[in-house]
């Protein structure tokens, strides 16, 4: 179980995921693919972080088209040099065009992190005077305990 949460981990290493970016009209998924990719380029220029567009190796959308609300898209990167590079400048996205402003960016994460980050969100909402409560445990395993301040 370990090797295979070790495997995944090193697939999404060099992957980032962005939230809140508007999809686009265009009728084919080619179009609307290739739009996503150009959006995900003009944001590497924008950061000034020197990526070139060879450094994204894969952009596609998470999920089932949705009306209501965007689906995340996951960017996939050469290295994980470019991936350190994007997510130390995302200060700057407040500066950028209104387009980048709203976006969220974030690490792809593999399904045990992502459950322990919701625990920890639970223990931090817990939170007593006289009592706090941490995450502790083997990944898959992680259970809230309390302890006395």
């Amino acid at each position: 179980m370990a090797r295979i949460e070790e495997e995944d981990k090193e697939a999404r290493r060099n992957n980032i995921i962005l939230y809140r970016v508007l999809e686009s009209k265009a009728e084919t998924a080619a179009e609307r693919s290739e739009e996503d990719k150009k959006f995900c380029e003009k944001l590497m220029t924008g950061l000034e972080i020197g990526a070139v567009p060879e450094d994204i190796k894969k952009v596609f959308r998470l999920g089932r088209r949705d009306q209501d609300r965007p689906k995340q898209i996951l960017v996939e990167l050469t290295n994980g040099h470019i991936k350190n590079l994007v997510m130390e400048s995302l200060f700057k996205l407040r500066s950028m065009q209104a387009k980048f402003q709203g976006i969220g960016v974030a690490h792809d994460m593999t399904k045990k992190r992502e459950e322990c980050k919701e625990l920890v969100l639970e223990a931090k909402a817990k939170l007593t005077g006289e009592w706090i409560y941490l995450v502790r445990g083997a990944p898959g395993q992680m259970k809230i305990i309390q302890v006395r301040r």
